[in-house]
């Protein structure tokens, strides 16, 4: 991805992204260079700037294992599988030609690089295991944006080492589960030559508070606004005894987007961007070197029924989130840079329910 002006009829001159492959396989409609398209964004009258594309974050979903005629226009014949989708060709009469059940496996990773500088963070990326159930499929044109959460409705979950399966109302419930936190937390570095950035996440959020809702859907809590949907995180920061910093604390973060950028505030050091050129959000920190806590710990689940026993009742606490922490280090010249996960932690509870009630 990189950052492009857009050039589509009616956001002509907005900033914009564009993706860019250097892959020989085939890819039907995904040309290098591919701009951006509007398709939601249009629909959000509040916001409808392209400028919204140049955040966020990529979601890959093996649709199936292809196999016959198909399998062969992969390697030889690139048109035949796009034209499979037009002009009554077989994926648009019957989309389960030629594909079996998806086996799995996917893997990837993430490299940003900035524009300015060339300096490149490397990040691996997070797979979600049994996306569908056992032997399953969905394929579906490219054109087309469905949600894709998961196609299941269970998740599973290990308590007290044993394996249990939860069934849930959705799959973007059951897909959600694998991110539910009820803290993040990471360690911070803000100096004249190094800094600190921070991404939070939430994958599936656009499936609980969106445009086209105007309520939330728990564990959410706000509804959907010009500014996104904006939830009050309770934040502090320790310095690197552990000792909670009386002068910036208590304070809150207020994540709004599906996926925030977020900085550090240090009174000698102030916040300067580096992934984007405004924070969503900054921290307040009086040390150089400490530690930062997200508390999710107020939110919750509706309950989800355990899977080998109806009376048995779940309800996980947090928001599905995932955080990442970006340390840039200034040396003799050099940029040494990394990115990695954020710690965190889960919070599940039990209630066993009887015939006559709790």
């Amino acid at each position: 991805m990189v950052a492009a002006v857009s050039s589509i009829s009616g956001y002509e001159g907005q900033p914009s992204a564009q993706l860019i492959t250097t892959n020989q396989g085939c890819t039907p409609y995904l040309a290098s260079t591919q701009e951006m398209l509007p398709y939601e964004i249009t629909n959000d009258t509040a916001d409808n700037n392209m400028m919204r594309s140049q955040s966020g974050f990529i979601k890959i979903v093996e649709m199936g294992e292809v196999i016959g005629n198909h399998a062969d226009g992969i390697e030889n014949d690139c048109s035949y599988l796009t034209n499979s989708w037009n002009y009554g060709g077989q994926w648009e009469l019957d989309a389960d030609v030629d594909i079996i059940a998806a086996t799995g496996g996917l893997s990837g990773s993430m490299l940003i690089e900035h524009e300015m500088d060339g300096h490149q963070f490397v990040y691996p990326a997070i797979a979600i295991e049994d996306f569908y159930d056992a032997g399953e499929f969905l394929h579906s044109n490219p054109g087309n944006t469905p949600p894709f959460y998961a196609n299941t409705l269970k998740n599973q979950l290990v308590l007290n080492s044993q394996a249990q399966d939860h069934t849930w109302q959705t799959a973007y419930e059951a897909s959600s589960a694998s991110f539910m936190r009820t803290l993040l937390s990471g360690q911070f570095l803000s100096n004249q030559s190094t800094s600190t950035e921070m991404v939070l996440t939430f994958p599936t959020k656009n499936a609980y508070v969106n445009y086209t809702n105007p309520y939330y859907l728990p564990p959410f809590t706000e509804h959907f606004q010009s500014n996104g949907a904006c939830e009050t995180i309770p934040t502090r920061t320790y310095d690197n005894n552990g000792v909670l910093e009386p002068m910036v604390n208590p304070q809150a973060a207020s994540l709004c987007r599906s996926v925030n950028v977020l900085g550090f505030n240090h009174a000698n050091y102030p916040a300067t961007p580096y992934l984007l050129e405004q924070y969503h959000n900054v921290i307040d920190i009086q040390s150089e070197l400490g530690t930062v806590e997200f508390d999710f710990s107020h939110f919750a689940t509706a309950e989800v029924i355990d899977a080998a026993n109806n009376n048995e009742r779940y309800v996980y606490f947090g928001l599905p989130v995932i955080g990442v922490i970006m340390h840039r280090v200034e040396a003799g010249g050099n940029t040494a840079l990394t990115m990695q996960e954020m710690t965190h932690s889960q919070h599940i509870v039990t209630d066993l329910i009887f015939e006559d009630g709790f």
